[in-house]
C-alpha cells in the first residue's frame, strides 16, 4: 500500500488502494501518513477527480478514520472543499466529523477499557 500511495496517480491506483484498504489491515502510522498524502497531493489538481479516486478516499475515511491525527483530518476536510462529489464526499465528511484522532490526549484505548484491577475488561 505504501508504494501504491507513492506512485503516480492512475485509475489502476485506485482501484488496488481501495481493495487493499477494504481488507481492513492494522496498518502502521507510516502507511497511514502515506495514504494521507497521497490523496492530499491532489490539491493543486484542476481537473474533477474520477468517483474511483472518491471511492477509494471514502474507504480510506471509513477503516482509518481513528488513525488520523488531527491536522490530517483537518486536511483530508480541507480538500473535500476543492474536489467534492454529489453523493461521496458528503459521507467522506460524516465519517471524518464523527470520529476521534489518534493525537488526542487523555483518550481511553478503543480495544478494551481498563479496570482498576489491572485487568482489561472486554
Amino acid at each position: 500500500m505504501l508504494k501504491l500511495a507513492e506512485m503516480q496517480y492512475s485509475g489502476a491506483n485506485s482501484i488496488f488502494l481501495r481493495l487493499l484498504i477494504d481488507k481492513k489491515y492494522a496498518l502502521p502510522f507510516r502507511v497511514v501518513d502515506a495514504l494521507v498524502f497521497h490523496f492530499l497531493g491532489f490539491r493543486s489538481e484542476q481537473r474533477a477527480l474520477p468517483v474511483l479516486w472518491h471511492q477509494s478516499l471514502l474507504a480510506f475515511a471509513q477503516r482509518y478514520k481513528e488513525d488520523l491525527s488531527s491536522e490530517q483530518k483537518e486536511a483530508l476536510l480541507e480538500l473535500l472543499k476543492f474536489h467534492s462529489h454529489p453523493q461521496i464526499s458528503l459521507e467522506i465528511r460524516r465519517e471524518l466529523m464523527n470520529s476521534k484522532t489518534r493525537d488526542v490526549e487523555g483518550q481511553e484505548p478503543s480495544a478494551m477499557e481498563w479496570t482498576g484491577t489491572g485487568k482489561a475488561a472486554a
